[in-house]
């Protein structure tokens, strides 16, 4: 604390203030801190100890504001700007915390802890080359850190480099071999190589070493098929659920996992409760807006009329590398990726971000004073070659051999004529499956961001219905290839399926596609472990087990399932 001109009471009082924090009686020190500030009001000191405090008690956003009045005193506190971070993190605000702590860096290069957090906030948002250099120079710092190496594995296992990512994981554990996080990660890198079985011995250890850590509940839910001889891995579950129950974790994600080990066994009364009990706890933490999702459609469709793209023939760049897979999440996106990953001359390359991260800059880029989707009509066909070509650049240097590379982002949908007018040729892939699968299956997943929609069955359907609405428009009007591929007619005629598809994006026959289980290749979805499974029909028609719970989303989608040609009787 600054102690030029400080009288020796507020001295004693922040002292005490900084003890009863330190020991958890945050009462005592938020009094103490009230008292001093009633003195010296923009104290930053006071203010900084007392942003701490309120963070401790579930108070953010008094936090943020408390830390930015400190920084107001002291812009350039790297410490301050680090705890900032952290309180807007943990508020899910992302982009604003990655900010902070690049502003903590700049005024001190070496603060290492600034370094790790930016790391964990560049992972969260999706970033993580990014984050792979941040973990690399804190192992560098601090190479006996074994949280560090552990989130070194992540960012290498999201980049798909799964063998270094296990490396790290060892590392971790060899630093610390009781960690339930370090044999959870290994347990992922297992998982997303298809080494089921040693994800799964991974994921045991970490619930013997931690046994309420959810994440490895979570994750040891997932990559089997659980039955009634189960019961000594349903008991780790139920017991990490019953952990949480004394605590202040809620236990959503335990709720999923044991949802989904209900629906295994075919008690679908209970796999239902505990369903409906993950989603309402995680609605309470997100909200949806309906019309926010309508406008944002109609937005869409008024700008890329038929008009526009008929005004702009010649624009882009007509490459055919890329092939764009889309389709509500759970419609089947994962299972056609896979089945193209077989194939010799095709990369799958997951779900990328580049389209949306490069729609998303255009704001800045054009100086424009409007962003996306406003600006895109005023984009010169000059320009939109250059950002033609820094889109295929980006994607050809994931695999330079490759004749065509996918992108599963299922959210693309909402960027079809944004990538139709960039690249013209460029192959769509629409996966339909029946709307009642589709929403029940959603509802069942616990996605870890962006799907805000998917913790309420009429929030659903309204994003179902837009979904369709503009799918509806954008075969209307963009002029590229698109083909409607269902997921109940793979499942039925498999090779009859895939020989249209590889047909539409004018590759050879390649047999290895009918057996697409066997690809060795990361795979980060929730259907990772399904799609490395054999096809099977059970997952078509799921919905009716659970009919007497779907009264009011049935009669939502109907409309879209008659429209499609679904039976929903």
């Amino acid at each position: 604390m600054q102690q030029s001109g400080r009288d020796k009471q507020i001295e004693r009082r922040f002292e005490s203030a900084r003890r009863a924090h330190a020991e958890g009686r945050l009462k005592e020190a938020e009094r103490h801190c009230r008292w001093m500030l009633k003195r010296h009001a923009e104290h930053p000191d006071v203010l900084h100890l007392l942003a701490l405090i309120m963070k401790d008690a579930g108070r953010a956003e008094v936090a943020v504001d408390l830390l930015q009045r400190a920084l107001r005193q002291r812009p350039d506190d790297p410490i301050c700007l680090n705890n900032l971070g952290n309180v807007l993190r943990h508020q899910d605000r992302i982009t604003e915390a990655i900010s902070r702590y690049q502003a903590a860096l700049r005024h001190d290069p070496e603060y290492v802890s600034a370094l790790y957090n930016l790391g964990v906030a560049l992972m969260a948002a999706s970033k993580p080359d990014q984050a792979l250099t941040c973990f690399q120079r804190v192992v560098a710092k601090r190479p006996e850190d074994a949280d560090a190496w552990s989130r070194l594995g992540a960012a290498y296992l999201d980049l798909g480099r799964d063998e270094e990512a296990m490396k790290a994981s060892r590392r971790a554990l060899e630093l610390a071999p009781d960690s339930a996080d370090a044999w959870n990660d290994l347990g992922l890198a297992r998982a997303d190589r298809g080494e089921f079985e040693q994800a799964l011995s991974c994921y045991r250890r970490a619930l013997e070493h931690e046994p309420g850590h959810v994440k490895a509940a979570v994750n040891l839910s997932k990559i089997q098929r659980f039955n009634t001889g189960d019961e000594p891995d349903i008991a780790l579950v139920e017991r990490a659920l019953a952990k949480t129950r004394t605590t202040a974790c809620p236990g959503g994600d335990l709720d999923f996992a044991l949802g989904k080990i209900n629906d295994d066994c075919g008690r679908y009364a209970e796999a239902f409760e505990h369903y409906q009990r993950a989603n309402q706890q995680r609605a309470e933490q997100f909200k949806f807006d309906p019309h926010a999702a309508e406008a944002e459609a109609t937005r869409l469709m008024e700008i890329f009329d038929a008009r526009f793209f008929s005004q702009r023939r010649g624009f882009g760049e007509p490459s055919e590398l890329p092939v764009f897979i889309v389709g509500m999440p759970r419609s089947g996106t994962t299972l056609v990726e896979q089945i193209l990953a077989a194939h010799a001359e095709v990369h799958a390359a997951g779900e990328l971000l580049d389209i949306s991260a490069l729609a998303g800059g255009l704001e800045q880029r054009l100086g424009s004073g409007s962003g996306y989707p406003e600006c895109v009509p005023d984009i010169s066909a000059d320009t939109s070659c250059a950002l033609a070509r820094e889109y295929l650049a980006g994607l050809s240097a994931r695999a330079p051999q490759a004749a065509r590379i996918t992108d599963k982002m299922p959210g693309n949908y909402l960027f079809l004529g944004f990538i139709s007018w960039l690249l013209p040729r460029a192959r769509i892939v629409y996966c339909r499956r029946h709307p009642l699968d589709v929403a029940l299956s959603i509802y069942f997943t616990d996605f870890t961001a962006g799907h805000h929609y998917s913790y309420a069955l009429e929030h659903i359907a309204a994003q179902f219905r837009q979904f369709s609405r503009l799918m509806d428009h954008w075969r209307r009007v963009i002029p590229g290839p698109m083909l409607e591929v269902r997921y109940e007619e793979i499942i039925a005629k498999p090779e009859a399926q895939i020989r249209a598809l590889l047909e539409f994006l004018s590759l050879d026959w390649d047999a290895r596609c009918l057996e697409f289980q066997k690809v060795n290749r990361p795979v980060h979805t929730a259907s990772a472990w399904q799609v490395r499974q054999p096809l099977y029909a059970s997952s078509v028609g799921r919905w009716r087990r659970y009919a007497q719970h779907l009264g009011t989303l049935k009669a939502a989608l109907e409309p879209l399932a008659m429209d499609a040609g679904y039976d929903i009787g």
